[in-house]
């Protein structure tokens, strides 16, 4: 029966977006979201960066070039008097020229005037004027694909336009002269490399700036040990590394990698701290969906425990997929916990010895039943794990993942606390929340979390825990010894 006095599970519901709390906090905390998200998506900016130097680039390079040439006018009338250059009338009449200079009409006569092959409405959308407010001048803006054709094509249109104006009759009379003829142009208006670059960077990095945080916001799998700490409420007791090019599964009989021993011997002294008042801790370890490293998690511990002198025992609870002995390299799976369970062997003679790096005992898993989660939950199962406390200081069992089935459950309520190993960039927050409102609906007591298969840091030296961490004592015996070499009653040694 579950231990009402304990704390259950954090069912996660109440914890809700991780990064909530970060953006409530205030300026200085979003800023550190914000540079979070950048160090985390940096890969997403960079692109979104080159996307737009990339579209610079092409828009200088597809871009025709365009050349822009302008001529100036003066605008007088005999009667004109000082000042009459800003009055209403003067005003009106240059905005009804600079109209004109840019209508058909004044098109069409430039067509004749230069003889151009190209409709008049083509010659239209070439040619700009604007007035300059406060004095009696209008300017002709021309441009083209050549330096030649722009100036050409400004002063063509400069004197149709003088002409046009001569042709009408204005009171008082107004006339047009040409004070400034159009200059060759030296630079094209079009393309604008540094111009076009500039905008390019500006909105390649606000694109991939805005692409990041919509990532972000989107990425439900758990890429850190701070995310899943904020998730759960519960603590990360350790971070497991993972190397693509290593060999799968791990092997534990030699030294290992120096990384992945560093994070178990973590795991062991952590595990020592969650709860000093039960030296003596029967651990459940499970994973919130398969393959996320749960089985290495476990035998990883049962090595590191192992090498510091507690007696250990592993017992293989996944009756569904049991892997522990091919991580462990152990045989003589064929008896193991069902076979005692039903009666068919003595706990002694199912119980092996791993001695490879360290020294514990390995229960095996045995014939799988039809139905784990009853066989787990039954009355022989309280008792042999109240028998394996007394003999063991701990007692390190595995269940399937939380939703394979309610294994995880039945056998957290049993024991001390549960240990939920999460892979990095694969489980989900909502497999997370999923598993931990399943062990909260048996009142399961979450030791923390454990995040397996993250990416190895390049060059980073692991922080060295000493083999022989310290521990509660206990006064307990020292070593376990193999049971090969006992002559007699090889278990005895653990009724003590």
């Amino acid at each position: 029966m579950p231990d009402s006095s304990r704390p259950a599970a954090n069912p996660a519901g109440r914890q809700g977006d991780p990064n909530s709390g970060l953006r409530a906090a205030g300026g200085a905390v979003s800023l550190y979201y914000c540079r979070r998200v950048a160090r985390k998506r940096w890969r997403i900016i960079f692109f979104g960066l080159l996307v737009g130097v990339a579209a610079a680039a092409t828009v200088t390079r597809v871009v025709p070039p365009e050349y822009s040439a302008q001529a100036t006018l003066y605008l007088s009338s005999p009667g004109e008097t000082d000042g009459s250059a800003g009055s209403v009338g003067g005003e009106r009449l240059r905005n009804s020229f600079a109209w004109l200079a840019g209508g058909q009409h004044l098109a069409q006569a430039v067509v004749d005037q230069l003889g151009l092959h190209e409709p008049a409405s083509a010659v239209s959308a070439k040619l700009a004027s604007s007035s300059r407010p406060g004095t009696s001048l209008l300017s002709v803006t021309a441009t083209d694909a050549t330096p030649q054709g722009a100036k050409t094509l400004a002063d063509a249109a400069a004197g149709a336009l003088t002409r046009l104006v001569t042709q009408l009759q204005t009171s008082p009379p107004v006339t047009a002269s040409v004070i400034e003829p159009a200059a060759l142009p030296t630079r094209a208006t079009q393309p604008r490399p540094l111009v076009d670059f500039g905008l390019g960077v500006l909105l390649g990095l606000l694109a991939g700036v805005l692409a990041a945080f919509v990532r972000e916001a989107l990425d439900r799998r758990i890429t850190g040990a701070g995310d899943l700490t904020r998730l759960t409420g519960a603590p990360n007791l350790a971070t497991v590394p993972h190397n693509p090019a290593a060999s799968e599964p791990p092997s534990f009989a030699g030294p290992g990698r120096p990384g992945l021993a560093e994070s178990f011997r973590t795991l062991r002294t952590a595990l020592h701290l969650v709860d000093v008042d039960r030296p003596r801790k029967a651990v459940l370890v499970t994973g919130a969906l398969p393959d996320s490293g749960r089985t290495t998690t476990l035998c990883g511990l049962a090595v590191a425990l192992g090498r510091t002198g507690r007696r250990v025992v592993l017992v293989e609870t996944d009756l569904r997929r049991p892997h522990a002995l091919d991580h462990l390299g152990v045989g003589g799976g064929e008896v193991g916990l069902t076979s005692v369970l039903t009666g068919q062997v003595a706990l002694e003679q199912a119980l092996r010895t791993w001695s490879g790096s360290a020294v514990f005992d390995v229960l095996p898993a045995g014939p799988l039943p039809p139905d784990p989660a009853r066989l787990l939950a039954s009355r022989r199962m309280a008792d042999l794990l109240a028998e394996l406390r007394r003999r063991y200081d701990t007692v390190l069992l595995d269940a399937p993942e939380v939703p394979a089935g309610a294994d995880a459950a039945v056998l957290g309520a049993a024991c001390d606390g549960v240990l939920l190993v999460v892979a990095h960039g694969r489980t989900t927050r909502h497999q997370v929340k999923s598993a931990l409102l399943a062990l909260a609906a048996g009142r399961v007591r979450l030791f923390g979390t454990v995040l397996t298969m993250a990416p190895e840091p390049p060059g980073q030296t692991p922080v060295r825990i000493p083999e022989q961490a310290p521990e509660p004592s206990v006064g307990r015996i020292t070593g376990t010894v193999p049971l090969d070499v006992i002559p007699s009653a090889p278990k005895s040694r653990t009724h003590s």
